[in-house]
């Protein structure tokens, strides 16, 4: 099990999600009109742009192809500022990790190790700020850069009544990525992301409006890199951060710490 907890954490904070939830069924009838995808498309939109500032949420966290417990933890989030997720095994705390625009930190206190990269390298590449992955945690729409969704030149594909895609028009050489909207009442209910090879998709699923479980998968290529599935207690959300969430994020003393390159191949090795 040794070194394979920070990577669950991380796959922990790239999938977590805590936006409210209904079951909808399916409308029949043709396909949904340019009008009807584009209205639905805005209200997504209007909907992420929803002014909010900080969330505590509890969520825990199952690795797939791996011997680790189910991990439960809080994540926390100030507004286009950080991202924290802390873990706990048996009631005491195993390790956190923090995002912000430009890195993110994290320790493991069961082997002593940290990491401390830049957020783009440790995301491939992938030029996302630190809005976009809460918005992605949020399950909302986003556009990667922006700090609120921009969907002109978006390219909206139905799929009969059921729903459509949203295809973010993105510059020549940058990665791309879509979302799945399901309807009559729009939400996303899927991610997919690629670039360089690596793709990863987000599945949200739920049957109650407090509650939602998510599925992540990461492949490249060749192989799959790694699996996960969360689930978010949304019904014991809160806008009041718990006191450690308001104190800068600090890596123990005495802890030794892990490059990039050592943790991505240990994602692809989970």
């Amino acid at each position: 099990m040794k070194h394979r907890i920070l990577p669950a954490l991380l796959a922990a904070l790239m999938a977590v999600s805590c936006a409210s939830r209904r079951e909808t069924a399916p409308t029949d009838g043709g396909e949904l009109s340019p009008r009807e995808m584009a209205a639905a498309a805005q209200q997504l939109a209007t909907a992420a742009a929803r002014p909010w500032q900080t969330l505590s949420v509890p969520a825990s966290l199952r690795v797939d192809g791996t011997s680790l417990p189910r991990l439960s933890g809080t994540l926390t989030m100030v507004r286009d500022r950080e991202i924290r997720f802390s873990v706990r095994i048996f009631g005491m705390e195993a390790g956190a990790l923090a995002v912000t625009d430009d890195s993110i930190k994290g320790y493991v206190k069961l082997n002593r190790i940290y990491v401390a990269e830049s957020i783009r390298d440790l995301l491939g590449g992938y030029p996302a700020t630190v809005g976009n992955l809460q918005a992605l945690l949020l399950d909302r729409l986003f556009t990667v850069g922006d700090a609120v969704p921009v969907l002109k030149d978006a390219t909206l594909t139905p799929s009969g009544r059921s729903g459509f895609s949203i295809l973010p028009r993105v510059p020549v050489g940058q990665p791309s990525y879509s979302f799945t909207v399901s309807m009559p009442d729009p939400k996303v209910t899927a991610l997919l992301m690629s670039h360089g090879g690596r793709r990863a998709q987000v599945t949200y699923s739920g049957s109650e409006a407090s509650d939602i479980t998510l599925a992540i998968d990461a492949a490249s290529d060749t192989r799959r890199l790694f699996g996960a599935t969360v689930e978010v207690q949304c019904s014991r959300a809160s806008s009041t951060l718990p006191d450690y969430a308001t104190r800068p994020f600090t890596i123990p003393s005495g802890y030794r710490r892990i490059p990039a390159a050592a943790l991505t191949q240990t994602l692809g090795n989970l």
